[in-house]
């Protein structure tokens, strides 16, 4: 499920940092949720 985008290099460096910001974004989002229900 690899997705090459400009070099393999690049998307080494970003994996973990993607993997993040989807953890945290779907944090917020899931807060929102709770906020407003």
């Amino acid at each position: 499920m690899k997705r090459r985008r400009s070099s393999s290099q690049e998307e080494e460096r970003r994996g973990p940092e993607e993997v993040h910001l989807l953890s945290s974004l779907s944090l917020y989002l899931s807060y929102n949720l709770s906020l407003s229900n």
